[in-house]
């Protein structure tokens, strides 16, 4: 079986995370916990395109980072991982933050205020949940608000005034078997775009991205997009 970039950088990833647990064992982690179903652990949402983004945002209390309670079972093809969306704006930028973008599948145009006061605003995540959804299927789910964040980020230091494309949101896992995405892709956890311009090169997103050392960042000149996501840093391309 040949596996793409992302699927390798990200086998890579686990195999170093496993490794680092191994060194723990007889430690009780907060990870650990969570995939035992410890008290409090919230369970999925069952309507992700109606989740409550404020909730997701707000530090979470002990034992309700979102992830599956108990006998939950993760969809086919996703990984039963706890989601952390508690992360703060970071404070290298000014208070209010607009991103606009457009989605080259649908020709939805997205453009808000993604932060306004130094605090992300819950109704542009919302939107922009609905914006990056997976068009194929229709079906949305509440985004982390950092991934929006991070290609705001990339748009300001490009000191581009055009708008990023939006080639891939949120993927569900039929649809990321069905055009063979990475087995754990972070389009499944609603914490990744594929971004495309034609005001810059790939190369050039893809330093722009890099400076900021932030997430997951794949190039895929060939096919004319950058990969960014709100997961671990890593670094793959083509």
């Amino acid at each position: 079986m040949t596996l793409n970039p992302e699927e390798i950088a990200d086998r890579h990833l686990h195999a170093a995370d496993a490794a680092f647990e191994r060194t723990r064992s007889g430690l009780c982690t907060r990870r650990s916990l969570l995939r035992a179903g410890a008290a409090g652990a919230a369970t999925l949402l069952a309507s992700p395109a109606a989740a409550n983004i404020s909730a997701l945002m707000c530090p979470p209390e002990a034992g309700s980072f979102g992830g599956q309670a108990s006998g939950a079972t993760a969809p086919a093809g996703a990984s039963a991982v706890d989601e952390d969306y508690s992360g703060s704006v970071p404070d290298d930028g000014p208070g209010m933050r607009r991103l606009r973008m457009t989605n080259a599948h649908t020709s939805d145009v997205f453009d808000r205020n993604i932060v306004e006061n130094g605090e992300f605003v819950p109704e542009a995540i919302e939107e922009f949940s609905q914006f990056a959804r997976d068009w194929r299927r229709n079906d949305a789910k509440a985004y982390d608000p950092r991934t929006p964040q991070i290609i705001w980020d990339v748009w300001r230091r490009l000191g581009m005034d055009s708008p990023f494309a939006l080639n891939s949101g949120y993927r569900s896992p039929a649809t990321n078997a069905a055009i063979g995405g990475a087995q754990n892709s972070y389009h499944m956890r609603a914490k990744a775009c594929d971004i495309s311009t034609s005001a810059r090169s790939v190369p050039q997103v893809h330093a722009a991205a890099s400076a900021n050392q932030q997430g997951g960042l794949g190039k895929y000149t060939s096919s004319g997009f950058v990969h960014v996501d709100s997961g671990p840093v890593r670094n793959w391309g083509i």
